[in-house]
């Protein structure tokens, strides 16, 4: 143990050097944001009388804890029924403050449980909201911090399991109602609270070493030097803190845990050190270990220094020739002591690539909807018997289903139903598997909308669903997720996979340069919730499995997953002080085994698929230190992360909606995202499927300024007047109102706010610029992502496309197209997000929400991007989340004991081919090289058929710009390019209907079809009879041979509605005198497409805002003068 002098020196130096300080990453940190003061102390030794500014007697005295020796003197044991109760006035400030402790766990005993075992908590009610606090341990597993904000918020440290009896740890919590939460272990940030925001409620008392009054869930802990202060801690506080009786030794981590058999490898070891004296690690050597605890490898390593406040990589050379589980250990000695340290390794044989074959499967049972009784329904169900044949339809109520049960005979093999559902009327249905052992599940979160913006075909359709049972006896759930658009359901079958489908690659472009890709996408880390399988590494890679074989199934070849979520990295970082233990907080659960993204890579590699990390982040523990949330010395000039909004205030604790928490340009949060990116190449860029990384730049993620209403720190307002070179007259420094005024100065000039809104774009184009250099150097083919997510609250602006330029909302976020246009590393990503009509208008009814399907089917919205070399395109499925399982269960399950499913995030997908509808959006109007679809659950079910055929023919292309064909735009879009000494084209039907285009070519000569791999005979002509949204795709070895014309042919019944559904709408608007005003310049477009022919924009047109405003206006009046 250290000595209580140094600890004194230690903070003595704290407190005479106020000034910043260099961390572990280099960037400096502030000091405290007042004196640190002790408001409570117990140390013990003078028995239970704490030095405190309020009480110091504990109020019951009759169950006190046993006194025992401490970390220095006396200490406190608490067993069942012992706890010290303390007032809190004076003694505990609820707005911030830190509570301190040193514990030493106990072997578990008679008294003891699993927990909760509680250190502290507050007499205040136990709901969410009421701010009153808990610090609980659950022995072998955890400690948490429950701050009881409005979210319910918990502060996770797993890390207890290591813990041994003999040893005292140190903890302290931090909280402050601006900012959130943080623990500290043995003096390093080791948890951080998910932006929490509360109303500070002060209560009369708290307890030390058990819950309440009564002793219960007494900690079983023995506690000495119990602290609460005044505010926050530092890390440079909290560090000497624990180092009054504590010692930093090394802490070794083992990365990326994956070989290959017989291929050179290396074991790759993290060294750190967060001690300020070097540290001295001797004597190493390793041995490797089968699973019998055979010795298969061994050998000396040299002595390793690690600097203080820092880390280093140590590599190992490994090759292993025999596939399976190993164990690593590292054996070393520091300070003259043995020690070791032990990871799995997994050894893997490799895989080819797998060829095509056709599915295999069997019949294993059949339901019939029309004939089997629900086994649980909420609403009635009726059996409609039609043209088309019986099938069941629930109630047109919000949560009216059903539920069809079955049984399989094989669990966690892989298995598809065969849904059939009539297409015959508008249908907004959730199609859900529930399991019957209660099990928590995604696998099939799904469903379907027929109808109105996608026509019925009047026929029976079929959905597909691929799952892994994990109860014998399961059944599918059939609910109606918006009033009036009733879920039925024909029949399902469902069968087992012997053999999954493995498409054919046989057309898809082999050249100079990559072929165009289509996949799957993550915003959520849940890939072991959608395939059936555990959250640790044997589930992950379980689920990996499966996720390849289906993604095989129906040709996708990209797969883009988080590594970095909300709070941070995911896969085990090095360049963050920790990583963020989330589970319980905002957004659910994702825990990740360690080098997840390893095995991720190998796998898609030998399948010759690539990968793209996502970074979704909000937040991160390394700004924690930086977020100055002190009014009065920002007000006085100090810097901090904190983003500061428009009204001067500080922006902090805000979720999905909302702007970002941090300031986008300042150089500490630039430098922090900056570290994982190099780091995320410096582990995974070796990889050939590793494509690149995407930053998913939604309103809350910290890498844009959110809108306009954002950004107003000190900083960006001085250098955007240095480097703009125009003076803001309002501002000045110390004022508290400058942000404020500058703000609205700003926005009154319309020079200074583009001048302004320039400024920022270009601070962050460089930003970026210099990103995607690094990345490069990694791997120069590397691509940086922006994924440029603009936030639904936006879509009304975005709507109004021909008022004000839908740039506008991008510049405002701080991303400006123009800049990245001919960028070679950096690809410009939008995303569609089809669902929003319908979703919208089920949430948040009576709205006008036809603006949310306009900013997707309007090319004008997108036409700033419509010239960049290189567009990607996320399709992002808006999640239909609900709890009705868990408020409402269904009777009949709850009957047989089955608990529905607490929580559903559904994706609903457009029936049959209207499915592709938003990939012909991406390929459309922007030319699309890659197109993702997904979310938090499988994104393509029920589509596979024809997402393959379309998958096919777009791979078959060259992933780089192509030339439009001049004349040849709308029904059907015709583009060509010339790629290693061939010309390529490809023919889009962009319309829901039949069209027949005939061809002319400049010359006459053989095309070959890839797809069919068919050669057509040489003819300046091509007649193409195109399904609806049909994609075909040709190449010819005569470069001249390129396209000049064409001319396209619809069914004339069609037409003929076509244009009689705008001749109604401009005699509604002429008769009630609509035609002028908003409405004018977009009457005047459709008129424009007919006459030119643009049928398809029309087709779209009609179903925007503005038409349906017109529909709705009128028909408003008509009712009003029937009832007068």
């Amino acid at each position: 143990m250290r000595s209580a002098v140094k600890f004194f020196f230690l903070l003595m130096c704290l407190v005479a050097l106020p000034e910043a300080k260099a961390n572990l990453l280099g960037v400096e940190e502030g000091p405290g944001e007042q004196q640190l003061q002790e408001l409570f102390r117990l140390n013990f030794n003078s028995g239970f009388t704490a030095d405190a500014a309020g009480a110091k007697q504990p109020v019951n005295s009759r169950q006190q804890p046993t006194l025992v020796e401490g970390v220095d003197g006396k200490a406190a044991f608490f067993s069942s029924g012992q706890v010290l109760q303390y007032a809190s006035g004076k003694n505990l400030n609820k707005s911030e403050g830190s509570i301190s402790m040193w514990v030493k766990i106990q072997e578990k005993e008679g008294g003891a449980s699993g927990g909760p075992l509680t250190l502290l908590s507050e007499d205040g009610p136990g709901a969410a909201g009421n701010n009153s606090f808990k610090i609980e341990m659950f022995p072998g597993r955890l400690i948490r911090f429950s701050l009881k904000d409005p979210k319910d918020s918990y502060i996770y440290y797993h890390k207890i399991g290591d813990w041994h009896a003999s040893e005292w740890h140190h903890l302290a919590v931090t909280w402050h109602a601006k900012k959130g939460a943080l623990i500290y272990v043995d003096g390093k940030p080791s948890s951080i609270g998910w932006m929490p925001q509360w109303t500070p409620k002060t209560y009369p008392h708290f307890f030390i070493g058990a819950a309440n009054a009564q002793g219960e869930q007494a900690c079983h802990t023995t506690i000495d030097d119990f602290i609460i202060y005044n505010r926050a801690l530092t890390e440079d506080e909290a560090r000497a803190m624990f180092l009054k009786y504590g010692d930093f030794s090394a802490d070794i981590s083992f990365k990326d845990p994956f070989l290959r058999a017989s291929e050179a490898g290396a074991a790759t070891m993290v060294l750190s050190n967060a001690g300020e004296e070097s540290i001295s690690l001797k004597q190493l050597k390793f041995t490797i270990s089968d699973k019998d605890g055979n010795v298969v490898q061994q050998k000396a390593l040299q002595d390793q220094a690690i600097g203080k406040l820092n880390h280093s990589v140590l590599k190992v050379p490994v090759t292993l020739t025999s596939p399976g589980a190993y164990t690593f250990t590292l054996y070393y000695h520091e300070n003259n002591k043995e020690k070791k340290v032990s990871a799995p390794v997994q050894v893997l044989a490799k895989r080819d690539q797998a060829k095509q074959q056709a599915a295999s499967q069997i019949l294993i049972t059949e339901v019939n909807a029309a004939e089997q009784k629900p086994v649980g329904e909420a609403g009635s169900t009726v059996v409609v018997s039609s043209p088309i044949g019986a099938y069941r339809e629930a109630g047109a109520k919000v949560h009216n289903r059903f539920a069809l049960d079955f049984e399989v005979e094989e669990l966690d093999a892989p298995h598809v139903a065969v849904i059939t559902y009539p297409d015959d009327k508008p249908r907004s249905m959730e199609i859900m598997l529930q399991h019957f052992n209660s099990t928590i599940d995604f696998q099939s979160h799904t469903g379907v909308v027929t109808g109105e913006e996608y026509p019925v075909s009047g026929k029976m359709k079929e959905f597909r669903i691929v799952f892994w049972p994990r109860s014998k006896r399961q059944a599918f759930i059939f609910m109606t997720t918006e009033n009036n658009y009733p879920a039925a359901v024909k029949d399902i079958k469902v069968y087992k996979i012997n053999d999954f489908k493995v498409a054919s690659q046989a057309a898809r472009f082999n050249g100079s340069v990559p072929a165009r890709s289509s996949g799957l996408y993550y915003e959520d880390p849940v890939l072991f919730h959608n395939f059936g399988t555990g959250r640790d590494l044997e589930g992950f890679t379980k689920a990996t499995d499966r996720l390849l074989e289906y993604m095989q199934s129906f040709g996708q070849t990209e797969f883009e997953y988080p590594l970095a979520w909300y709070a941070g990295p995911l896969y085990g970082t090095a360049v963050e002080p920790f990583q963020p233990d989330i589970d319980g907080a905002q957004g659910g659960q994702r825990p990740h085994p360690d080098g997840y993204p390893a095995y991720l890579l190998k796998r898609l590699g030998e399948q010759n698929m690539k990968f793209t990390a996502g970074l979704h982040i909000h937040t991160l523990p390394s700004l924690n230190k930086y977020a100055l949330a002190d009014t009065s010395r920002i007000n006085r000039g100090e810097e901090t992360v904190i983003n500061i909004n428009k009204d001067g205030k500080l922006w902090y604790g805000y979720w999905h909606g909302a702007d970002p928490n941090y300031n986008a340009a300042d150089p500490r949060v630039m430098a922090s995202v900056d570290a994982i990116v190099q780091e995320v190449c410096e582990r995974y860029a070796h990889e050939p499927a590793f494509d690149g990384i995407s930053l998913v730049m939604a309103r809350p993620k910290l890498f844009t300024f959110g809108s306009l209403a954002s950004g107003y720190n000190d900083s960006n307002l001085q250098r955007f007047q240095e480097e703009a070179q125009l003076k803001i007259p309002i501002y000045k420094p110390g004022d508290p109102k400058r942000f404020e005024n500058s703000y609205k100065w700003l926005m009154n000039n319309p020079e200074a706010k583009k001048a302004w809104i320039d400024w920022r774009c270009k601070v962050l184009y460089q930003h970026y610029a210099a990103m995607s250099k690094k990345m490069a150097a990694y791997r120069p083919d590397l691509k940086l992502k922006l994924n440029v997510f603009v936030h639904l609250t936006n879509n009304q602006r975005l709507a109004d496309y021909l008022t004000e330029p839908p740039v506008e909302v991008m510049r405002e976020m701080g991303i400006d197209p123009a800049l990245y246009k001919d960028h070679p590393t950096i690809v410009l990503n939008h995303t569609y997000v089809p669902a929003d009509l319908r979703w919208k208008r089920s949430h948040y009814p009576p709205a006008n929400h036809e603006v949310n399907r306009t900013v997707m089917t309007a090319p004008e919205v997108v036409a700033s991007m419509q010239d960049m070399s290189n567009m990607r395109v996320t399709i992002h499925d808006r999640y239909w989340e609900d709890a009705i399982g868990k408020e409402q269960p269904l009777p009949g399950l709850k009957a047989i004991g089955v608990n529905e499913m607490v929580w559903r995030a559904s994706t609903l997908n457009a029936a049959g081919y209207h499915s592709l509808e938003p990939y012909v959006f991406a390929l459309n109007h922007l030319d699309a090289t890659s197109i993702v679809k997904g979310g938090y659950v499988v994104g393509t079910y029920g589509m596979e058929e024809e997402l393959l055929r379309f998958s096919e023919a777009l791979q078959a292309l060259p992933a780089v710009k192509f030339e439009n064909v001049a004349g040849i735009a709308d029904p059907v879009r015709v583009r060509q390019q010339m790629v290693d000494g061939k010309l390529y084209f490809y023919v889009l039907n962009t319309l829901p209907e039949p069209v027949e285009i005939k061809l002319k070519l400049a010359k006459s000569d053989k095309l070959l079809e890839p797809v069919v791999q068919k050669t057509r005979k040489k003819s300046k002509t091509l007649t193409l009879a195109l399904q609806p949204y049909d994609l075909r795709v040709f190449e010819s070895t005569f470069i001249d041979q390129k396209v000049v014309s064409g001319e396209s042919k619809l069914s004339k019944v069609w037409l003929e509605q076509l244009h009689s559904s705008l001749e109604s709408l401009e005699k509604v608007a002429q008769e009630k005198h609509m035609q002028e005003g908003k409405s004018a310049p977009y009457l005047s477009l459709a008129k424009q497409c007919w006459e030119n022919k643009h049928y398809a924009r029309l087709y779209f047109l009609l179903q925007e805002d503005w038409a349906k405003d017109i529909e709705r206006r009128a028909a408003a009046a008509t009712s009003s003068l029937n009832e007068n």
